[in-house]
């Protein structure tokens, strides 16, 4: 009790307060004893009476809640400890969900090898190309798978400028314009123009139906793209009696053209075209397809001079008729093809018809 007496001194110097205090700090020792106890019991009544009461208060809504959350089962089994918790098999996968087996991680036979059908389709689409040397120029021809000749190119330098130019004529055979043409015997063959204003033209080969050049066109886009490129020997094709074969010619004389030969220009499916006629009117020669009449009438002073020094052969189609085939020079992408005959003699002798009517030919 001097304890608290000596603190109670000392707090009461410390806040400045009268003597009275100091001198009674026993009186309010014991006066704050027997508060302080007072306000100890009050606080414990309150903790034993006040919350017990608040959790019964609580736990009444919560078991009202719980009881309308509740679905209404009828007896309803309580669930074991086996159908409560899963089992092994199902939370572990097994082996065959986690690896791969091994029909799916290799392919099968069937997956790498290709089919019939598609070794069929492959021989259909396969064709090819076909780099050939003659008379010293180098051409690339597209054969179908068949070996059907369906288009012979014009004549490059090298063999790599023909190879090169197969690019070219793949180009063209994607965004060029086809065409069928039809001479004045009824033969029928198409016309591949690189585009629509284009002098780059294609030339194929001679049909006697229209149908089968129609079907050589689809022909050429089937095969233009996946054919293989085969690479010939340097063996010139015209050493062979039976290959295509250039027709021997001197040069002319003013006294080796003759009169009485005549040009004449027709219109055929919005195209032009100049024919030269000897002066029996026998059709010696048609030229390729102009988009205007002037262009056809400029063509034929181009092919005056073609055929007075140009380059003439004989070719022989898949039928066995022979025509002349005249190319200002070996590398000229303009050819002029001749009428078909049943023998290369008259096909050689048209050459020399072209030649002396050339140019003296009068324009009807």
């Amino acid at each position: 009790m001097g304890a608290f007496n000596e603190f109670f001194k000392n707090l009461a110097g410390k806040m400045h307060l009268p003597d009275f205090f100091k001198g009674n700090t026993l009186l309010f020792n014991n006066l704050f004893l027997v508060l302080f106890t007072v306000v100890c019991l009050i606080a414990l009544l309150l903790v034993i009476f006040l919350v017990p009461s608040k959790k019964k208060k609580s736990a009444k809504p919560a078991e009202s809640a719980s009881k309308q959350a509740e679905p209404k089962v009828a007896d309803a089994p309580a669930p074991t400890a086996e159908e409560t918790a899963p089992t092994a098999e199902e939370t572990a996968p097994t082996a065959e969900e986690t690896a791969p087996t091994a029909e799916e991680t290799a392919p099968t036979a069937e997956e790498t090898a290709p089919t019939a059908e598609e070794e069929t389709e492959k021989v259909k689409t396969s064709g090819k190309y076909e780099i050939v040397k003659r008379s010293g120029s180098f051409f690339f021809l597209l054969k179908a798978n068949n070996g059907q000749l369906l288009l012979e190119s014009s004549g490059y330098t090298s063999a790599a400028g023909a190879k090169k130019a197969i690019d070219t004529f793949k180009n063209a055979v994607e965004v060029g314009e086809f065409s069928i043409d039809e001479d004045k015997n009824g033969n029928f063959k198409f016309i591949l123009r690189a585009s629509a204003h284009s002098q780059m033209l294609y030339h194929g080969e001679t049909y006697g139906t229209r149908q089968s050049a129609e079907s050589a066109i689809q022909s050429v886009k089937n095969f233009a793209f996946k054919a293989a490129i085969k690479q010939m020997d340097d063996k010139d094709e015209f050493d062979d009696p039976a290959a295509a074969t250039p027709v021997e010619t001197l040069p002319l004389t003013p006294a080796d053209h003759k009169p009485g030969g005549k040009y004449e220009i027709e219109e055929r499916d919005g195209n032009f075209y100049f024919l030269l006629k000897a002066n029996n009117g026998q059709l010696l020669l048609e030229s390729p397809a102009f988009t205007t009449e002037q262009g056809a009438k400029s063509g034929i002073d181009t092919f005056k001079k073609a055929a007075d020094s140009g380059i003439f052969v004989v070719d022989v189609d898949k039928n066995g008729n022979y025509r002349f085939i005249l190319r200002a020079n070996a590398r000229a992408q303009m050819r002029y093809f001749g009428e078909s005959y049943s023998t290369r003699q008259s096909a050689e002798s048209s050459v020399h018809s072209v030649r002396a009517f050339a140019q003296k030919a009068i324009l009807k």
